[in-house]
């Protein structure tokens, strides 16, 4: 809304503008309704499922699965993504340092798979098989998004008896 003023400064009418919003607002509305899908569709599966920046220095997105089965507590994994790391076993933290930026530098596969050893503050060691997957942007890595699956049970069943 702006004044129009007469030759002695008085206001003698007002214009208004107006801008229908309707489209934008639907617009909104559509992506509200698919992110709440979404955020339903990921807390329902057992599996972690994270989206990380390539250098994991920025967490996009981490379901609750994923902070239990490293044993993280979600807010210190949005103050430092790389937490889950500090869980990692100790005999397993150099081969996949060494994975992971093999994959950010080189572009080793599409996928990467990984099997990993934690060390969970309650519930001892377990194995992990972590699903990692590259997303490019302008033909660089941007981010990580990748799917953790615990798989202790399976590996000691797989054990000979």
């Amino acid at each position: 809304m702006r004044p129009v003023t007469d030759g002695t400064g008085d206001v003698v009418s007002l214009v208004v503008s107006a801008c229908d919003v309707t489209e934008r607002k639907d617009r909104e509305r559509t992506l509200q309704e698919v992110n709440q899908r979404f955020e339903l569709l990921a807390e329902a599966v057992p599996d972690g499922l994270f989206l990380v920046g390539a250098d994991y220095s920025e967490l996009y997105y981490c379901n609750s699965a994923a902070a239990a089965l490293y044993g993280v507590d979600m807010a210190e994994l949005r103050d430092d993504p790389s937490a889950w790391m500090r869980h990692v076993h100790p005999d397993d933290v150099g081969r996949l340092e060494a994975d992971v930026e093999r994959q950010r530098n080189d572009r080793v596969d599409d996928i990467q798979r990984q099997q990993f050893r934690i060390q969970h503050p309650d519930r001892g060691t377990r194995w992990l098989e972590v699903e990692i997957y590259s997303v490019e942007a302008d033909g660089r890595i941007e981010r990580l998004a990748g799917v953790a699956t615990d798989i202790t049970e399976q590996r000691a069943q797989a054990k000979p008896q």
